[in-house]
């Protein structure tokens, strides 16, 4: 049953990160779109901070 858990708990935390990069991607292409940050961390749910991070890298 541990493993199981283990491997549950893994499982999880592949999809959260997975979903995360989904949302920076999608917020990569609301930047290069010239839509407003504040929006963006609205309708992505990411922090601020993370959306200027973003647009730096672009």
């Amino acid at each position: 049953k541990g493993i199981e858990k283990g491997i549950e708990k893994g499982i999880e935390k592949g999809i959260e990160k997975g979903i995360e990069k989904e949302k920076a991607e999608i917020a990569q292409k609301m930047l290069a779109n010239n839509m407003d940050h504040t929006l963006i961390a609205h309708i992505t749910g990411l922090d601020i901070s993370f959306i200027h991070t973003l647009k730096q890298c672009l």
